[in-house]
C-alpha cells in the first residue's frame, strides 16, 4: 500500500469536560481520546450536536475540506470504542488494493431483507456496522458518495445499501468478516472470545486479535474495556512468537484470495 495521510475521525455532542449529565457516554468520549492517543494515530473529532444515525453528512462535508490533508480515514463512534492495538499493526492489516473496509456485524440492521445480497462467510460477523469503516477519500467522495445521502434517512441503511451495490458493481470494498481490524460486540455468544496473555481480546471463531473494539447496538462492552485497561497491551501482530502469528496470516491470505477471484 502506498504512503497514506490517516485520520481516525470520530464525533461528539459533548467535551471531555463540560458539565453533563451523559455521564456513560462523557466516559466513553475520555476513553476513546486516551485510546486513540495511545495507539499514535491522528484523531480528528468533530464536537456537533447530531441525532443517533444522521452523522454521515457531518462526516461527507468533514471530507470535502480536508481531502487535500488526508487520504484516508477510519471513522469510529465515540462514545462505545475502544483501540487497543497501535497504528503500525492497523496499517498492516489493512487489506492490499480496497478502498472501503467496514466493520462486520451480526444482524442485518435495521432491514434484514437485505441479507441475501451480501456474500457467504465462514463467520456470522457479515453485514454493515456503520460505526467503524476505513475509507480512501476520494473513493468515499467520488463512488460513494455519488448517491447522496437523503436527509433523514438511517446511516446503517445508506452505507448499507452504499456498500451493496458497490459490491455487487465489482468495486474495491469489502467488509472485515474476519475482524481483523474491527471488532464489533453486539450479539456475542459466549464462545466467541478470549483474551490472550498479553491482555488483548482474542476472537475464537475468526482466531483475529482486532484493534477496534465496539460496543454497537448498545451491547454491553464494561467487560472488554476492563480486560484491556492494562497499559501493556503490545501489537500482536508485530510478535514473531505470538502462537497465532502464522495462523492468523494463512487466514488473512485465503480471504483475500476468495475476494480477489469474486471479483475477476
Amino acid at each position: 500500500m502506498s504512503e497514506i495521510k490517516l485520520a481516525v475521525l470520530s464525533m461528539s455532542s459533548i467535551t471531555p469536560d463540560q458539565e453533563t449529565d451523559m455521564v456513560k457516554q462523557q466516559d466513553g468520549l475520555k476513553r476513546m481520546l486516551a485510546s486513540v492517543k495511545k495507539a499514535g494515530f491522528d484523531h480528528q473529532v468533530i464536537y456537533e450536536k447530531t441525532t443517533f444515525g444522521t452523522q454521515l453528512p457531518v462526516v461527507v462535508d468533514w471530507c470535502e475540506k480536508n481531502r487535500d490533508n488526508y487520504t484516508h480515514i477510519i471513522y469510529a463512534d465515540m462514545f462505545d470504542i475502544m483501540v487497543v492495538g497501535d497504528i503500525e499493526e492497523c496499517l498492516s492489516k489493512l487489506p492490499k488494493g480496497i478502498k472501503f473496509f467496514g466493520s462486520a456485524e451480526k444482524a442485518c440492521y435495521p432491514h434484514p431483507e437485505l441479507a441475501p445480497r451480501y456474500p457467504t462467510t465462514r463467520h456470522d460477523w457479515k453485514f454493515v456496522n456503520a460505526g467503524n469503516w476505513f475509507a480512501e477519500i476520494n473513493f468515499f467522495l467520488d463512488v460513494m458518495v455519488k448517491q447522496q445521502h437523503p436527509q433523514g434517512i438511517n446511516d446503517q441503511v445508506w452505507l448499507s445499501e452504499r456498500y451493496l451495490q458497490c459490491f455487487e458493481e465489482r468495486m474495491p470494498v469489502n467488509l472485515d468478516f474476519n475482524c481483523d481490524i474491527f471488532q464489533s460486540i453486539a450479539f456475542e455468544h459466549r464462545s466467541d472470545f478470549a483474551v490472550t496473555r498479553s491482555g488483548r481480546l482474542f476472537n475464537r471463531k475468526t482466531h483475529s486479535i482486532p484493534l477496534f473494539l465496539h460496543g454497537n447496538g448498545g451491547g454491553d462492552m464494561q467487560w472488554a474495556f476492563d480486560i484491556n485497561k492494562q497499559p501493556e497491551w503490545e501489537s500482536e501482530t508485530m510478535r514473531a512468537d505470538h502462537p497465532m502469528s502464522e495462523t492468523m496470516k494463512k487466514i488473512q491470505e485465503q480471504t483475500r484470495a476468495q475476494f480477489l477471484k469474486s471479483i475477476k
